[in-house]
């Protein structure tokens, strides 16, 4: 018999923590969206919703395209011998865009799901490292794209200070994908924090894990340009898609968007999540800040809103689709949980979108 494992105290008491953290954090947003629809009116924002009709499946048809353009970044970073197939690929986006989504505070830990879909336990720290590059590139594809934000806004003739706040997003974002982009190529970052990790958990630490991601990540990032320059490309593309999806949302409300006021409706969430980092999916901080950026455009901010909250319903609509992948996949594991107890591990604290 596998003895039980206890967790320390101090993990105990962290954790529980963390589950207060989550909770606050999950009530105040409520509570700000709850605010801003309460002011804005919610008859305004429901006769908005319901006049999306039929056109809203096009919402769900373009996010679906966007998830399946997002899954390549990591497919074409993978070795060869490492990649999954190409649906199954896709799929692990879909699973991991719906984990992320629902990821108190750090919209990444969902990722780590993917690595379940690899042919090998042994290709894992590939997996991670893919991971680790496909954020970065990521991060510059939303660098391009609220520059380019930052350019419409002076041409619509907005406030200044508006430009202002989106050109120090797009510094902030430039920074960080600079320095995490020299960190995990010069510095060893990820076998830094899996000792850390390991220090604060008490468990011993496996070596060669880390160093074999940081070694793939130098890898990926020094000698697969190639790649590296499709990632790019792909994450641009997403942002794209997702771009599209704001004109359609907007179109299906009878507001036909010019190409500046596209451009800053869809990148004031990217400047948004960055700043609200802190609230679960910005809930109530994207409502807020659309609606403001309406008035300054002259559209009814209860449009705005009734944008952002169709875009939130398509994400539930998914999370049946994504619960039944993780299940699914789960169950194809059960046998190989007992030679692979840290994948194992991840999933069961895997949270679940509900449908």
């Amino acid at each position: 018999m596998t003895p039980t494992r206890t967790e320390p105290p101090q993990n105990s008491q962290r954790s529980k923590w963390m589950k207060v953290l989550r909770i606050v954090g999950a009530v105040a947003a409520l509570g700000l969206l709850a605010g801003v629809i309460y002011y804005i009116g919610p008859a305004a924002i429901a006769h908005q919703l319901l006049a999306a009709g039929p056109g809203f499946v096009w919402i769900i048809v373009l996010h679906a395209l966007g998830i399946a353009i997002a899954s390549l970044p990591w497919h074409v970073l993978l070795p060869r011998d490492a990649r999954p197939p190409l649906l199954q690929s896709i799929a692990s986006r879909f699973v991991a865009a719906g984990a992320n989504a629902v990821t108190p505070v750090v919209s990444f830990a969902g990722d780590l799901v993917r690595l379940f879909w690899l042919p090998h336990k042994s290709d894992r720290p590939h997996g991670v490292a893919a991971i680790v590059v496909d954020r970065l590139t990521y991060g510059a594809a939303n660098a391009v794209w609220v520059l380019a934000g930052a350019i419409a806004l002076v041409h619509v003739g907005l406030p200044p200070q508006y430009t202002r706040m989106t050109l120090i997003g797009v510094a902030v974002i430039v920074g960080l994908v600079g320095v995490g982009a020299v960190l995990a190529s010069r510095y060893r970052l990820v076998g830094r924090i899996h000792h850390m990790i390991s220090r604060i958990r008490r468990k011993e630490r496996d070596h060669q894990f880390g160093d074999d991601v940081d070694a793939s990540v130098e890898h990926m990032l020094r000698r697969q340009p190639r790649a590296l320059a499709l990632a790019c490309l792909f994450n641009m593309l997403y942002r794209v898609a997702m771009s599209a999806q704001i004109v359609v949302a907007f179109h299906l409300l009878g507001v036909d968007l010019a190409w500046d006021q596209a451009l800053v409706f869809s990148a004031l969430p990217i400047v948004m999540a960055l700043a609200a980092f802190v609230v679960p999916s910005q809930i109530g901080v994207q409502e807020g800040a659309q609606a403001l950026l309406a008035d300054s455009f002259g559209i009814p901010s209860a449009i705005a809103v009734a944008v952002v909250l169709l875009l939130r319903i398509r994400s539930l609509i998914g999370g049946g689709f994504v619960a039944l992948l993780i299940a699914t996949k789960k169950s194809t594991l059960k046998d190989r949980q007992a030679e692979e107890p840290v994948v194992s591990e991840v999933s069961s604290k895997l949270p679940v979108p509900s449908p």
